[in-house]
């Protein structure tokens, strides 16, 4: 997904928990649904990335390897 705008912002608990999943810290209401993603995406083999914001865009996505 792509996304476009003056101010990018994504919050460090929420970027962390959709790349990482649940990892040392615990999951809180707020980053439920980030957690759903990595998970979802994990089962399927595959990992979610988030690209830095630079110049008004940021790319996020996930990757899977071929079967």
């Amino acid at each position: 997904m792509k996304i476009e705008g003056t101010r990018i912002v994504l919050d460090p608990e929420i970027r962390r928990t959709l790349v990482e999943g649940e990892g040392a810290h615990n999951v809180t209401p707020r980053a439920a649904a980030a957690y759903m993603i990595n998970t979802v995406v994990a089962e399927a083999g595959g990992k979610v990335i988030v690209s830095e914001p630079a110049e008004g865009i940021m790319i996020f996505g996930a990757v899977f390897n071929a079967r």
